[in-house]
């Protein structure tokens, strides 16, 4: 059986919408506006090199609780651009950094 580029496009797209759609209801509830945070986020962080389901699953859920983008911190941001961490990496900062300051555009 020959699969083609075509196919297997078809099949990424498929478990991308269903990994999304998993996620806005572990999140939250299922609803357009989860659904296009967490595309969002997933987008956000595969940009940023975050890649394994797992790591953009947490990124999706420290993401959900720092409130919309405006709110976020700005050591985010630093942290996302660092270009010595790899995906990995990124979110275990952004876990332990969440953890011990509080939410919002803090320092």
């Amino acid at each position: 059986m020959i699969v083609r580029n075509e196919q297997i496009a078809a099949m990424q797209e498929a478990a991308n919408v269903a990994f999304e759609r998993k996620l806005s209801k572990q999140l939250s509830a299922d609803t357009a506006e989860m659904r296009e945070f967490v595309h969002r986020a997933i987008v956000r962080g595969r940009r940023h090199g975050i890649a394994s389901q797992s790591e953009l699953a947490e990124f999706c859920a420290l993401l959900w609780g720092f409130g919309p983008e405006p709110g976020e911190p700005k050591w985010l941001r630093r942290i996302l651009t660092d270009p010595k961490l790899d995906g990995s990496a990124k979110v275990l900062r952004i876990r332990t950094r969440a953890a011990e300051a509080p939410v919002g555009g803090a320092a």
